[in-house]
């Protein structure tokens, strides 16, 4: 039976990770003096009090539009905060637009676009609530885990999968 639960294990490890497209991979481009965030489970909290004026909507395919993230109705000056403890990868701006990246563990990072002012830098170490910087407007707060974006609302919950093996069931 033992064998039997072992080897079907494997099998499952050995298809769940085998089954991952080529794309789902992602390289660390954090800069080796950055530390890395430690990989423990947390909940995290929204990063400002606003009300979300457009929920994540995934594309249908990479290329094709949606939103990767959650857009909240924030009024400029309000202040963000960090969702959860991390490091800051990057504050700085792109397009013409400030943003504000935190790794909270090896694979997963969030990241907070359009602010007017930031209030990090990289590689502060930041906790919980932390403000990292002031709105321009909406803010957009994305989440990618591996390099894929997630919803970040399902970073808002916490699950506890509880997992019960029968004697004698095969």
């Amino acid at each position: 039976m033992a064998s039997r639960f072992g080897a079907s294990l494997f099998l499952a490890a050995l298809i769940a990770f085998s089954s991952q497209p080529a794309d789902a991979i992602s390289i660390d481009r954090t800069p080796d003096h950055i530390p890395r965030a430690q990989a423990v489970d947390q909940v995290h909290v929204p990063p400002v009090r606003a009300p979300v004026i457009d929920p994540f909507r995934p594309p249908d395919q990479p290329w094709l539009s949606g939103n990767r993230g959650i857009e909240y109705g924030t009024q400029p000056g309000d202040l963000i905060s960090a969702s959860a403890r991390g490091v800051v990868t990057f504050a700085g701006q792109v397009g013409g637009n400030l943003f504000v990246t935190i790794r909270h563990t090896d694979a997963l990072v969030t990241t907070v676009g359009f602010v007017a002012s930031a209030t990090v830098a990289t590689g502060d170490i930041v906790a919980q609530g932390t403000p990292i910087g002031v709105a321009a407007g909406p803010i957009h707060f994305t989440a990618r885990r591996n390099g894929r974006y997630i919803d970040p609302a399902s970073l808002f919950v916490r699950m506890r999968i509880i997992v019960r093996l029968v004697a004698g069931v095969t």
